[in-house]
């Protein structure tokens, strides 16, 4: 009779181990919604260098702050540039629902189309990973709009 609950007991801490295992191998594949990654644009100006980073808000607006925030120092390295490092200015940038309006100053209209499509990219690929952010609308002071732009209508390689 011994033996048999030493058997029992054995069996219940078998299967207690091997839960435990299996509950703690599901907690690596989730990802922190709170680690992003800062698409800044290369030396070329032909594409994207990305950056990891940890965001240290938890709620969306105070996220859309300091990213921007982020954005406007200088990029830590000499081969790449920040979106807001192209001869532009923001002048205000907040979340309205699930959309990050930026109002930019006119010299953001002389920028050449690629230079336009880059910082949209960079802008749009880095903010909509903030949960809570689907979207971006850069509105110049004029009141010329980009219109929203969504994360899959750009593609990096």
């Amino acid at each position: 009779m011994k033996n048999v609950n030493i058997l029992k007991n054995r069996i219940v801490m078998l299967m207690i181990c091997l839960i435990s295992a299996i509950s703690l191998a599901g907690c690596g594949n989730e990802k922190d919604e709170r680690n992003i990654s800062v698409y800044y644009i290369n030396e070329d100006n032909t594409g994207f260098i990305e950056s990891e980073y940890k965001l240290t808000s938890s709620d969306a607006k105070n996220s859309v702050t300091e990213v921007m925030n982020l954005l406007s120092a200088n990029a830590d390295g000499k081969n790449k540039r920040s979106p807001l490092d192209m001869g532009f200015s923001i002048k205000q940038a907040y979340l309205e629902g699930s959309t990050v309006v930026i109002y930019v100053d006119s010299y953001y209209n002389e920028l050449v189309n690629g230079d336009v499509l880059l910082v949209e990219a960079s802008l749009t690929l880095t903010l909509t990973q903030i949960k809570g952010v689907d979207s971006i609308n850069i509105i110049e002071v004029s009141g010329k709009e980009s219109g929203k732009l969504y994360a899959d209508k750009f593609v990096v390689d």
